[in-house]
């Protein structure tokens, strides 16, 4: 599966006998980053936090109605920006 008009490939994320699950994980070059997508308000995101905790070393991003802001390895994108922002970085990884 790919995002629409992008080469980019999507997968799921689920852990056996856990309730983590991950929206979508996106290769981005050699990179790969974990994204939740929330439609309201309401974004704890408690998954991706467990997710993140374990893998130490990758960044996630949160797709949702909120500005964009980062901490916590944790980037907020705003859902009207998301296809940009991720074409913006497969270009730059060319």
């Amino acid at each position: 599966m790919q995002m629409q008009g992008t080469h980019l490939p999507l997968f799921y994320y689920s852990a056996e006998n856990s309730r983590i699950e991950l929206d979508y994980v996106i290769q981005i070059g050699t990179e790969a980053y974990p994204v939740e997508v929330k439609a309201e308000e309401n974004v704890h995101a408690k998954s991706m936090k467990t997710f993140l905790s374990k893998n130490t070393t990758l960044n996630g991003i949160l797709l949702s109605m909120k500005p964009h802001s980062y901490s916590d390895r944790l980037e907020r994108i705003p859902l009207y920006a998301f296809r940009e922002e991720f074409i913006r970085r497969d270009q730059s990884q060319e």
